[in-house]
């Protein structure tokens, strides 16, 4: 079984039912941990674009985001402030609902229940699962 080693117990408990599934080992580095949460954070965004843009439009952000805002897709996770100010700029309040979608992913990548909470936004959301996986 492919999981999420939880800090605590030093158990793997699964993250999903998905065919593909991260795993984050505390054996490793503090470096391999952190990457491999960047990986879910930008494979949740990978999807949501996808799935609420299509891939052509998700190609297209990322394509500006490279371009103009010098950020390649696989800094995203290490931008996310310049990430959500381009999808702002371009989708205006339906930001907000992307980056709500981006972190119920995570959640169910997690295994986690996802409760939407009025006035959070996805930095919110982030820290709440930073702080969850840190205990």
């Amino acid at each position: 079984m492919v999981g999420l080693r939880d800090r605590a117990t030093s158990s793997v408990v699964q993250v999903g039912t998905r065919p593909r599934f991260l795993m984050i080992d505390d054996s490793g580095s503090r470096g391999d941990c952190a990457n491999r949460f960047e990986s879910l954070i930008l494979e949740s965004i990978d999807e949501t674009l996808g799935d609420l843009l299509g891939k052509r439009a998700r190609e297209a952000v990322y394509d500006h985001l490279e371009r103009n805002c010098f950020i390649a897709r696989s800094e995203i996770p290490r931008c996310l402030d310049d990430f959500f100010s381009v999808l702002e700029t371009t989708f205006g309040k339906g930001s907000k609902t992307i980056g709500k979608v981006i972190a119920k992913r995570i959640y169910a990548k997690l295994g986690w229940e996802f409760t939407e909470v009025p006035n959070l936004e996805f930095k919110d959301y982030l820290g709440m699962i930073k702080g969850r996986l840190e205990r």
